[in-house]
């Protein structure tokens, strides 16, 4: 199954007008999925590898987390 989102900041597909944009700190897939966050909107910009879970984005690589500073940066994300 794949998802994904090209900007966070519509509202479109989120409940009661929600911005996700820059400000995701954490995450988790579920069903052997995972996530890869991109920098700007329509998935450009840097971006991480793919992602099963991550309890802090910011935490550079500790874990399963990404290498450098994700925290409250994502735009955009791709989940595969």
């Amino acid at each position: 199954m794949e998802y994904y989102d090209g900007n966070l900041g519509d509202d479109v597909w989120y409940p009661n007008g929600l911005n996700l944009n820059d400000s995701i700190t954490s995450v988790q897939t579920a069903n052997k999925c995972d996530i890869k966050f991109f920098e700007g909107t329509n998935f450009t910009g840097a971006s991480t590898s793919y992602i099963d879970k991550c309890s802090f984005l910011g935490g550079g690589g500790v874990g399963d987390c990404p290498a450098g500073n994700w925290n409250d940066r994502a735009s955009s994300y791709y989940i595969s």
